[in-house]
């Protein structure tokens, strides 16, 4: 299941001539579409306000549950956030590393960390993080930044991969043994387009 997974969140990311696509982007899509164009060729879609829920996106299978489009009303498609469905909580340092190499082969060497919930206050060492994320203690991720003199392809700004607990699993799961949900993240060069609106959408009225 590892291997598997590794491979088609590499396939799905662009990484791997696994699916057609309708461009070389990360599920298929590109910095810039708009709303129109993603939909188009997207299924399963639910629009909302500034984001658009993909459950069948261009490049796709089914490890992945959902994908979210965000938008710039000034410069298109800005960001994507896609969700892996849950996984065992006893696969996670495989499943979490071997998604990490799997992403290095396009996006070269990342920075990974733990990064705490604002109410844990310990010092947590590396070789806890595993154990951490499922305490819930916060989330393991491994980032990737295109700068000067590193640019990353595909008019990203950044791409990152992260593993946390959900709350949001079945039942008979057990308490001691919550599933992880790996996330992948990639934020287009235009992304400040997104933040600088978002601001000013909360700012209204005040």
């Amino acid at each position: 299941m590892s291997i598997n997974l590794a491979f088609r969140i590499a396939a799905i990311a662009g990484l791997a001539g696994y699916f057609p696509a309708a461009s070389a982007g990360p599920f298929g899509y590109e910095q810039g579409m708009t709303r129109e164009t993603v939909k188009k060729i997207s299924k399963e879609v639910e629009d909302y306000k500034s984001t658009i829920k993909v459950i069948r996106p261009p490049n796709t299978n089914e490890t992945i549950d959902s994908v979210y489009v965000n938008f710039s009303k000034k410069s298109g498609l800005c960001q994507i956030n896609a969700f892996a469905k849950p996984l065992p909580a006893n696969s996670i340092e495989r499943e979490f590393t071997e998604t990490v190499q799997a992403l290095s082969q396009k996006y070269g060497k990342s920075q990974i960390n733990f990064v705490p919930n604002g109410n844990v206050r310990e010092v947590i060492s590396a070789d806890r993080w595993y154990k951490a994320v499922l305490e819930k203690k916060g989330r393991l991720r491994s980032i990737w930044k295109g700068d000067q003199q590193h640019s990353l392809p595909d008019k990203l700004q950044v791409v990152e991969v992260s593993a946390y607990v959900t709350d949001q699993f079945p039942g008979d799961i057990s308490e001691y043994l919550p599933p992880v949900t790996l996330m992948l993240s990639y934020w287009f060069s235009n992304f400040e387009d997104c933040v600088s609106e978002a601001k000013a959408e909360r700012s209204k009225g005040l």
